[in-house]
């Protein structure tokens, strides 16, 4: 026993995931802290006319930078690295500018379509999400190439401060919507800063001095792969997580799409505390694993096991439990929202313990078969939730999406771990 202790103590691994884990515990913390206060604040029907917001932003800021800024943590040398990094940052700017040039389009059928025409202003909000989410990811990737997970963790809590801050202000002035997407963008604009500004002071120089259009070029062609496949399937990841709150919006009502979001925001904080915090590290120490030529499935069965012990018990909780809990801790008007809590439970359950093999889909070059399982996916969960508007049902939408969920991350783990277990030594490095 005390050599296992020392061996963690030694353990590297550990302390960086431990050092992430810190800083987003306390982000997360606020955010947990602060939901019973917006809850009170903020309407169901107003949590749903933002889902929808970052439903349109969600997919585009994912794919803005075209994943380029997964190419700069396995970059060779820092050269490589600042080309790619300059590369990924101008690609989520002219994404960014191009999405403040169509938004007014489909702004205003947006808020038709949801029967809220004063919500059709704030989708012009929606650039300003791309822009910073998508800015945040790039200088994210540089911090995790450098390892400096200090302040990595830092504009977690940054975020989540600026975040928490300006919606209780706004919702004290009862800026309905408006107000929660105004603290989204801020949240986002301050972790963001954090993160540039320690880049600058300490790699400025590096950047510039590295930059070389023609050695860009090469670099985008070697990493076409990221966004030929990654953008693609991260971008329809996040498009199939925006699916029910387009449909339950649309077809159901604003408020519907609320409950849905607000439940989905609680979820995810184990997954931002814990989930996030490994993958980064897992990532970062599997690939320098893989360029060594050494085995990654010990590894990857190991995180995947911890993580399945870690969600098993809240899981249960809010299945038993859920819709009670939601009504004791955020009114009563939110008691639906611990309705479908029950199911999304379920689906949060495997993408929790999906983490550490998701992280290995670039290393091992699996994109092209994972982009294909995510497009199936969403013709899936699409088809789910197709069947219960058919019957009127917003609860068997949720529980049947979820289930699809369930079932493709069960699939998408099994086949990484048999993949690192077997055919590792036939990826080329």
């Amino acid at each position: 026993m005390k050599s296992i202790i020392a061996r963690i103590r030694r353990s590297t691994f550990i302390k960086n995931v431990a050092v992430l884990a810190s800083g987003t515990a306390v982000g997360q913390a606020i955010v947990v802290l602060a939901a019973p206060v917006l809850s009170r604040l903020y309407s169901p029907t107003a949590f749903g006319v933002m889902s929808v917001v970052l439903a349109v932003s969600g997919p585009i800021a994912i794919m803005a930078s075209f994943k380029y800024e997964l190419a700069v943590v396995l970059a060779k040398d820092d050269r490589d690295a600042s080309n790619l990094f300059i590369l990924a940052g101008g690609l989520a700017l002219a994404v960014s500018l191009a999405t403040l040039l169509a938004i007014p389009f489909i702004g205003d059928w947006l808020a038709y379509e949801m029967e809220r025409p004063t919500a059709a202003p704030l989708m012009l909000w929606i650039p300003a999400l791309v822009f910073s989410q998508g800015l945040f990811n790039v200088v994210l990737f540089w911090a995790n190439r450098r390892q400096d997970y200090v302040w990595t963790s830092l504009s977690a809590v940054g975020r989540s401060v600026g975040t928490v801050a300006v919606q209780v202000i706004l919702g004290l002035a009862d800026r309905g919507a408006k107000g929660l997407i105004v603290g989204r963008v801020f949240g986002l604009a301050l972790a963001t800063v954090i993160l540039g500004v320690q880049t600058l002071k300490n790699d400025w120089r590096l950047i510039l001095r590295s930059f070389d259009f023609a050695r860009m070029r090469e670099l985008a062609r070697e990493h076409d792969h990221f966004p030929k496949y990654n953008a693609p399937r991260e971008g329809i990841v996040a498009i199939s997580a925006s699916v029910p709150s387009f449909f339950l919006a649309l077809l159901f009502s604003p408020a519907a799409a609320g409950l849905y979001w607000f439940t989905v925001r609680l979820l995810e904080v184990p997954t931002t505390l814990i989930g996030i915090a490994v993958r980064r590290v897992f990532f970062e120490r599997a690939t320098r694993a893989f360029q060594r030529g050494e085995r990654i499935y010990p590894l990857l069965v190991q995180a995947t096991a911890v993580l399945s012990a870690l969600g098993i018990g809240p899981v249960l909780v809010i299945f038993i439990a859920g819709p009670g809990l939601f009504d004791l801790a955020f009114g009563d008007e939110w008691r639906g929202a611990g309705v479908y809590a029950r199911w999304l439970a379920i689906w949060w359950f495997s993408s929790f313990c999906n983490v550490a093999s998701t992280a290995l889909i670039p290393v091992f070059r699996l994109q092209p078969l994972f982009l294909a399982i995510e497009i199936v996916g969403l013709v899936l969960r699409s088809g789910a939730i197709a069947v219960a508007v058919f019957f009127g049902d917003d609860v068997l939408a949720i529980a049947l999406y979820s289930i699809v969920g369930f079932l493709l991350n069960v699939y998408r783990t099994g086949y990484v771990i048999r993949f690192a277990k077997y055919n590792q030594d036939f990826v080329p490095t």
